[in-house]
């Protein structure tokens, strides 16, 4: 029984992503130009975007380059349970962004600043949910702060960031205390944040190729916050230290790793009026093998049962992911663009440690983007995303079983930013 606790708890803060639009709970939607293209954008990126995709490429910007935009994320994801059909409880979220890059030219450098979110989800199980001893509600939001400079040496540039990323987490999910048979209610709330750095290259071929690589650092966030548990049904510790009525609450501390990720690229302009880009993802997600949390007052019951342990930890195993992305753009006139792409993103979540509140499998996502230029100077640039997964059926002992059967995961993603370039 102390396993199932246990379990319930660690499930209800660290298995953070349950859909996210790449695997894991990796976010790729910081830009609508790269999301248009699958987001391959490493080495042809020429905007302010290049803040995010490829420090390196901030000199290709004119003079000064920013941007504003949301990119809306729509997630669904059916469960064929053996005790009754599923479906998660829809979760949309807007992922804003910021950019802007300034070439001082007298310096010889480029600067910019950027504000985006490159980790975080948002679903829910209900609480009639046949998985809910597992998962109800999981949230986690972050944001990064990102400021970086770049300077070009003739046909090949060099960049440099640094990144601060906040990071807010909330993860419910009811369990059974031991020996009854009531069902309590666990809530987490924690926050965080990590420093990190990123930094890029850019090789200019010829007037027409481009071979960009960039390599983002990976981050570990202190997590700090409070566990409750609601309907203790032990009424001898009610009016306890840490008790409202029959809820428990107490501090919360931990670690979150984030992945390092590196990308290379290579950009092609066919003609004056297409180009094409194939990138490559690796995410180092082997960095998330398992964790531990601490509580500071664990709580036992009358009888022995240890309803609250003081530490938990558990194995995640996760493996490192190749993406491979494709993109391409068609300049239908000097105003307006089409945008086009596909991506295929392996799950790094092996069979052994998946749990309902990360239904994550291989997925596949065709992407469709429209810019258009108005007045010289500003840009409108829209895209959409349709995320698909194949059948994933599960059968292990993660909470007992109580998670086993086969997922089947969508999400419809689409966005807007508007652009100002001189």
């Amino acid at each position: 029984m102390r396993r199932t606790i246990v379990f319930t708890i660690i499930c209800a803060f660290f298995t953070f992503s349950a859909v996210a639009s790449a695997s894991g709970f990796r976010l790729l939607e910081v830009d609508n130009i790269g999301q248009g293209m699958a987001h391959a954008r490493v080495a042809g990126v020429d905007d302010a975007a290049a803040v995010y995709y490829n420090p390196a490429a901030m000199p290709e910007v004119e003079k000064y380059s920013a941007k504003v935009g949301f990119i809306q994320i729509d997630p669904k994801t059916k469960l064929d349970h053996a005790d009754e059909p599923d479906e998660s409880v829809n979760e949309t979220f807007p992922v804003p962004h910021i950019y802007s890059v300034n070439k001082l030219e007298d310096m010889g450098i480029s600067v910019g600043f950027g504000i985006f979110s490159n980790f975080g989800t948002g679903s829910g199980w209900s609480i009639e949910s046949p998985v809910r001893h597992i998962a109800t509600d999981t949230k986690l939001r972050t944001y990064t702060v990102n400021v970086s400079g770049a300077m070009s040496l003739d046909v090949v540039s060099i960049g440099l960031g640094l990144n601060y990323m906040d990071v807010h987490a909330e993860y419910d999910n009811l369990y059974r205390f031991p020996g009854t048979n009531s069902d309590g209610y666990s809530l987490i709330d924690a926050t965080g944040s990590s420093f990190g750095f990123n930094a890029g290259l850019l090789f200019k071929v010829t007037n027409a190729i481009k071979i960009g690589a960039t390599y983002r650092s990976a981050m570990e966030s202190d997590l700090s916050g409070k566990i409750d548990l609601e309907n203790v049904p032990d009424t001898s510790l009610h009016g306890g230290a840490g008790f409202n009525g029959d809820d428990y609450t107490t501090d919360a501390s931990g670690k979150l790793k984030f992945p390092a990720i590196a990308s290379a690229g290579i950009a092609i302009n066919v003609t004056d009026t297409i180009a094409v880009e194939f990138d490559v993802d690796y995410t180092q997600w082997s960095a998330l093998d398992e964790i531990t949390f601490n509580f500071d007052r664990p709580l036992t019951g009358s009888g022995g049962a240890e309803l609250l342990p003081g530490s938990v930890t558990e194995k995640k195993n996760w493996k490192d992911t190749v993406t491979l992305k494709l993109g391409a753009a068609f300049k239908i006139d000097d105003n307006m663009t089409f945008r086009c792409g596909f991506y295929n993103d392996p799950s790094p979540v092996p069979d052994d440690t998946f749990s309902p509140r990360i239904p994550d499998a291989d997925r596949n996502a065709v992407t469709l983007g429209f810019g258009y230029k108005a007045a010289d100077k500003y840009t409108l640039d829209a895209s959409f995303a349709y995320v698909m997964t194949g059948d994933r059926t599960v059968s292990n002992d993660v909470g007992h079983g109580e998670g086993n059967g086969t997922y089947n995961t969508t999400a419809n993603i689409f966005g807007v930013s508007l652009g100002y370039t001189f």
